[in-house]
């Protein structure tokens, strides 16, 4: 006697979704569709060049716009000066735009990868979590799971290092010292989302 087909365990519709809601599979992808050999891969497709060549341009104005408001942000806190941080609203702005623009570029390099290898590697039969292991084996990066650890990790580290650092070492009046562990704590965050500190996590 059969028994019921077995429904597949990942789809490419609920996979794109995934990428498209969840920051953490979204900044794994991000960092899996700008390895070599998966560069290599997709740019035999004309429309990936084009792709790529617009991730790049954004991720170096990405690091240009992080450094200035890193400076920016930690001459206003040590200067006391804090009515000019108004204008990390502009800076906000223009974040957020680089971010909608990275993240619409990796959703269509992640998808093209994985149409690619949806059938030829059988991901259907996968959770997200084993796909991400089988790319992290062939191209030898992180697996989405040990990125994870590493980054709530990390996070930890960042608020504990500006609460000794506005405590203990460079103390601040309560509501400086507030403002300053959330610009860190900010700051951290976009540090740590960008390929350079995906590179200290290998």
């Amino acid at each position: 006697m059969n028994g019921f087909p077995k429904s597949p365990l990942s789809s490419l519709p609920s996979l794109t979704s995934s990428i498209a809601t969840d920051f953490e599979v979204y900044r794994w992808f991000s960092w899996l569709v700008i390895q070599p050999m998966v560069q290599s891969q997709l740019k035999s497709q004309p429309e990936n060049i084009s792709l790529y060549q617009k991730l790049r341009k954004n991720i170096f104005w990405q690091r240009i716009l992080y450094g200035c408001i890193s400076i920016g942000l930690m001459a206003i806190i040590f200067s006391k000066q804090y009515f000019f941080a108004w204008g990390a609203i502009p800076c906000l702005v223009m974040v957020i735009a680089l971010y909608l623009l990275k993240r619409k570029c990796i959703i269509e390099l992640s998808s093209a990868l994985l149409k690619k290898d949806f059938e030829a590697k059988g991901l259907s039969g996968k959770t997200l979590y084993q796909m991400s292991e089988i790319y992290s084996r062939e191209y030898h990066t992180l697996s989405l799971v040990d990125a994870i650890y590493h980054w709530e990790r990390l996070s930890r580290k960042a608020v504990m290092f500006a609460f000794i650092l506005t405590s203990f070492i460079y103390p601040l009046q309560l509501g400086a010292a507030f403002s300053f562990i959330l610009i860190f704590y900010g700051m951290a965050f976009l540090f740590f989302n960008t390929t350079f500190a995906y590179r200290l996590l290998r």
